[in-house]
């Protein structure tokens, strides 16, 4: 499954403190990739460029398993993800992310899944828990195996011979 997230529609809605708007996006950027690289999961995050944007090309760049992606001139990020589903052959392998009712209502008429802001912060967190879990479930031995090692521990240290040293 594949991501679209709609870039300012996540940060505006999680971030209070935007000010200096590009250093407080970039911290965004960076804590919502370390957050999706430990669930292995891909995502585009696509901003609306700014009025002074020259470019008639989107500026992409990457960060773990994000790609960061400012529209075109003219171009706002609901367009560019509208026409991001429209161009893909399997719709349905998108999962559009807005809390944008419009975005999201035009995502479903062409076949893509939707999922708000809030639902996939949920989903991010949800998996985050399970992967830690399942990786302190292998960090240590049920006490049932710690008593059994610490028994055939003791029967083999009551079981050998004491001139066998070599000392």
């Amino acid at each position: 499954m594949h991501y679209l997230v709609d870039g300012y529609n996540f940060f505006f809605r999680l971030r209070e403190d935007i000010f200096p708007l590009e250093d407080a996006r970039n911290s965004f950027i960076h804590e919502l990739s370390s957050a999706l690289l430990e669930i292995d999961t891909k995502a585009s995050l696509v901003f609306d460029s700014g009025k002074d944007t020259i470019l008639d090309v989107a500026s992409k760049s990457h960060f773990g398993k994000i790609d960061v992606v400012f529209t075109p001139k003219g171009v706002s990020a609901d367009d560019y993800i509208i026409e991001l589903v429209e161009i893909e052959r399997h719709p349905g392998s998108i999962t559009v992310v807005s809390s944008d009712k419009g975005v999201l209502a035009r995502s479903v008429s062409l076949g893509a899944r939707t999922m708000s802001v809030e639902k996939f912060v949920a989903f991010v967190q949800r998996k985050q828990r399970k992967k830690r879990k399942k990786e302190e479930k292998f960090e240590c031995d049920s006490d049932y195996h710690i008593n059994r090692l610490e028994e055939e521990f003791l029967r083999r240290l009551k079981d050998s011979p004491e001139d066998d040293s070599p000392f």
